[in-house]
Parts: C-alpha cells; structure tokens; sequence
C-alpha cells in the first residue's frame, strides 16, 4: 500500500468532527495557528493571507502612497492623491 492509501484509510476512519479539525489543520500556513469556529470567512482570509491587502490603495495614476480619502461615489469609496 502506498502512503496515500493509507492516508486515505486513515482518514476515512475518523469521525466528521476529527475529519473537519484535520482539514482546517491542513489549510493552515502555520500548524500552530487555529483557526476558532467564530471566525469569520474573512477574518480567516485575512489570519493567513500572504499578502495582507494594505489600509490605503496606492494611486493607479502615479503610484503615490499618499492617498487620502475623498467622498463616495456609490458604495465606493474615491481617493485622491
């Protein structure tokens, strides 16, 4: 038998409780790091994101990081630089 195999047998052997904290085990970029029942999809997104979105948009125009914000258009909200 091969290690996948086995893995799988392993697995399929586990209660759906046991089978659920493994996969969540599993997407975890650091095994240490929990992921509790409460936490949102995004709070879980952004817990293990790589590359955590920053708390201003650099501008499209000219790629200053001096943005401010300036108004809504919509739900959306405008920056200026």
């Amino acid at each position: 038998m091969d290690q996948i195999s086995i893995i799988t047998q392993m697995f399929e052997n586990l209660s759906d409780h046991e089978k659920s904290e493994f996969l969540k085990y599993l997407k975890t970029d650091k095994p240490n790091q929990k992921i509790k029942s409460s936490d949102t999809q995004n709070e879980i997104v952004l817990k293990h994101s790589k590359n955590p979105l920053p708390d201003r948009p650099d501008c499209p125009h000219c790629q200053s990081h001096n943005v401010v914000k300036y108004g809504r258009n919509g739900n959306v909200q405008k920056f200026k630089c």
